[in-house]
């Protein structure tokens, strides 16, 4: 055959021949990269309960004169949504948060007392009346206040319930004396 047949072979440069293998492996990178970051989303769904909710519920209390033998009882309630989700509480789907007060009865000394079983003095509902829900935005704070006037010397238990419709709940309790 002759030369002038032949065809030249280029030659091929070191960029040339690692060109279709970096691109493989960029290809690969990103691949890697998008699994990664699916997982970390779900991680962090399942690290916050999934789609449960849990508002943090605190109490406090102060006993201020009134009138006579009369006392008034402020309670605050503070709630805090930890989570990165907005959490919503719907009247007509039977949720509910409730403040409880219940006067505690004389028992002998030794015997356990049930706070739940006193005589109810007022339930307050902190629903809110202008609007259908009670939405608690992500890492919203919130403080929740009621009043109720008490005769000195009456020792009554205070139980604040944030509750869904499904039974899932969350209690705060605390236990007061109506000091002079």
């Amino acid at each position: 055959m002759p030369n002038h047949f032949k065809q030249a072979v280029p030659k091929v440069g070191v960029v040339a021949r690692i060109t279709p293998l970096v691109e493989l492996l960029l290809k690969l990178a990103s691949i890697a990269a998008i699994g990664t970051a699916g997982y970390w989303a779900w991680y962090q769904f399942d690290l916050g309960g999934n789609n449960g909710w849990m508002v943090n519920l605190s109490m406090t209390t102060e006993v201020l004169p009134y009138k006579d033998d009369l006392r008034l009882l402020v309670v605050h309630v503070k709630s805090k949504n930890p989570r990165n989700s907005t959490i919503e509480f719907i009247q007509n789907e039977h949720d509910s948060y409730d403040l409880t007060v219940r006067k505690l009865p004389e028992v002998k000394a030794g015997k356990e007392m049930d706070i739940d079983k006193g005589e109810l003095i007022a339930k307050i509902d902190f629903m809110p009346t202008d609007a259908l829900s009670y939405m608690f935005l992500p890492n919203a704070e919130f403080d929740d206040m009621a009043t109720v006037v008490l005769p000195v010397g009456s020792v009554v238990s205070l139980s604040a319930v944030l509750a869904k419709k499904d039974s899932d709940f969350v209690p705060v309790n605390q236990v007061v004396e109506i000091k002079p």
